[in-house]
């Protein structure tokens, strides 16, 4: 690896936080695998995102249903962003458990070179799993 590209990879959060800070809107590609990323930074997309779903599917051919865990999807995003020059956002899901799990996620996110990762803010398992007929649950209040 070039010394360029590794210089690069230690400043994708500063670009994708100089990016947020920007006026506009920032381009962004869902991208389920390597070569779909780069094909969105090709395009002249500013930020590429892997999901769970994209990568599940990809994977396994199933939906994100929780077979794709964290070390799978912190290696999944390692091989995307040892492979660009754009920031690289990932799905942590709910951070795979309790607070150790998040704080863990988290590192493991930073290790693979995420600029960004997103946490859902549910309980795990997820109670609102669309591929088995739960869809997002609304609690109103008075």
């Amino acid at each position: 690896m070039s010394q360029q590209k590794t210089m690069t990879q230690k400043t994708m959060p500063r670009q994708f936080r100089e990016l947020m800070e920007k006026p506009g809107i920032i381009s962004t590609l869902g991208a389920h695998d390597v070569l779909s990323a780069v094909l969105a930074e090709q395009a002249g997309f500013d930020t590429v995102f892997i999901g769970g779903f994209g990568t599940s599917a990809s994977l396994y051919g199933l939906p994100d249903i929780n077979f794709v865990g964290m070390s799978e999807m912190a290696d999944a995003t390692r091989r995307m962003a040892h492979r660009l020059t754009i920031p690289v956002v990932a799905d942590a899901d709910t951070g795979h458990g309790d607070l150790h799990n998040v704080m863990r996620c988290v590192q493991e996110f930073e290790g693979a070179g995420a600029a960004g990762i997103i946490l859902e803010d549910q309980v795990f398992p997820k109670p609102c799993d669309p591929s088995r007929g739960n869809g997002t649950q609304i609690q109103g209040g008075s």
